[in-house]
């Protein structure tokens, strides 16, 4: 069993700000016992400048590696922008971080938020974003973690995929939008957790963004009977807890074992 934290945060345009915030919770959420801490999609950085990206290099990763070496701690680096060779489009890349500092594992997004809900360049991320190839796992003392991210919730079949690869837990940071959210976060999150018998860790953005779009917040973790384990509020930065044990991941599966009962088919015929 390992102590758990979600880090739901306001994120702005301005990078020290955000990591300054996120640290501080990081080091609150330390402080209470915690091992593994998951931190929000483009936690540090939300505004206009898409030109914006960081590499694993950059200042910022590299405090955020020596912040969990010092303590002692497992870091989902929520998402940022990643750097390419494309000087025009960056990834939407989590890193996981081990308690000696050293990134174990990275994934990039998959499945990109290209909606028409509004005008704003938030809801056409591929206008300014590179597709994200396979899924990831990372095996970690506690369980194993698989990784996905925000407009990923919307798709099962990355899901079925990263539990059949042998996750127990998987990470969903997010910028869930308040219009969306208020219908499906809940029942999309739950429905994941349910149908794989696995903890849905989900740390949202909260707030009101530079383009007025509100961020929904209510980060959740989520158990794998479906069970709402802890919620944050819908507004402000905020860290909610919940233990991992894998004995209750177990049982999901024994008592329905979905995953051993797929039929494989063509969905185009």
């Amino acid at each position: 069993m390992v102590k758990t934290a979600a880090i739901q945060m306001n994120s702005n345009d301005n990078i020290k700000e955000n990591f300054n915030t996120a640290v501080s919770l990081i080091n609150r959420a330390a402080e209470n016992n915690t091992k593994l801490i998951i931190l929000p999609e483009n936690f540090l950085y939300i505004g206009k400048d898409k030109s914006i990206g960081f590499t694993e290099s950059s200042t910022y990763i590299q405090e955020l590696l020596k912040t969990a070496s010092k303590k002692n701690i497992f870091i989902c680096a929520g998402s940022f922008p990643e750097k390419t060779e494309d000087s025009k489009k960056h990834l939407n890349t989590t890193i996981m971080i081990d308690n000696h500092g050293t990134i174990i594992s990275k994934y990039s997004k998959m499945h990109l938020f290209d909606v028409n809900i509004n005008q704003s360049v938030e809801t056409s991320e591929p206008a300014y974003t590179l597709y994200g190839k396979k899924p990831v796992t990372a095996e970690t003392p506690f369980c194993k973690i698989g990784f996905t991210i925000c407009y990923d919730l919307r798709f099962p079949e990355l899901f079925r995929k990263i539990a059949l690869m042998g996750a127990q837990t998987i990470v969903v940071p997010s910028n869930f939008t308040y219009h969306t959210g208020k219908h499906h976060w809940e029942i999309l999150l739950r429905a994941r957790a349910i149908e794989n018998g696995v903890y849905i860790i989900a740390p949202n953005q909260s707030g009101t963004k530079y383009d007025g779009n509100r961020s929904y917040g209510r980060s959740m973790i989520i158990g794998p009977w479906g069970e709402l384990i802890a919620e944050a509020q819908c507004d402000g930065n905020e860290i909610i807890y919940a233990d991992i044990n894998l004995e209750k991941v177990n049982d999901a599966r024994r008592k329905i074992p979905s995953l051993k009962h797929i039929k494989i088919f063509k969905i185009n015929p």
